[in-house]
């Protein structure tokens, strides 16, 4: 028995190096994919925000509706538009299968940002055809008010995902 106990000690340890091997690079590799997956799309979000900001979007809402409440015709319908000929969400779109491999709340953050982006993007696309809603002035306010309202609390989402990455 005593001559037998190393082969058994070694199979023994053999069987479990054979499991447990896979089992941590496996771990390996889904931390290493979390953290890429992680780091392209707040590369996205933060590169989203940076555009927003530098072309000045939301003052230039501000700006208008300002402009617009000074006009006394009731007739004129305000519009706000904005081109955008490349798809902007394609780290994430691309990797949507992934995201729940995120931690934490980002999980459930990121999808709230890319679906308010996607929504600002629709009411520039629908003000860019004249498709608009709003019939007169203060209709069409009422619309820039509540596209500047999405425009904030999707930056300030953006930001809390950016901070809260960190």
């Amino acid at each position: 028995m005593n001559e037998l106990l190393p082969v058994i000690v070694g199979g023994i340890i053999g069987v479990a190096g054979g499991v447990v091997g896979p089992v941590l690079l496996d771990m390996q590799q889904r931390r290493r994919e979390r953290r890429n997956v992680t780091r392209a799309i707040l590369a996205e979000i933060r590169s989203i925000l940076e555009i927003v900001r530098v072309r000045g979007y939301v003052e230039a809402i501000r700006e208008l509706l300002t402009e617009g409440r000074k006009i006394p015709d009731d007739d004129v319908v305000l519009y706000y538009g904005f081109s955008v000929s490349f798809n902007p969400f394609a780290v994430y779109e691309a990797n949507l299968d992934k995201i729940g491999l995120l931690q934490g709340d980002l999980a459930s953050l990121i999808p709230q940002f890319y679906m308010q982006s996607q929504s600002i993007l629709e009411d520039i696309r629908t003000m860019n055809q004249q498709k608009s809603p709003a019939f007169n002035l203060n209709e069409s306010l009422a619309h820039l008010k509540s596209l500047l309202e999405l425009f904030e609390s999707t930056a300030a989402l953006g930001r809390r995902i950016l901070e809260s990455a960190a």
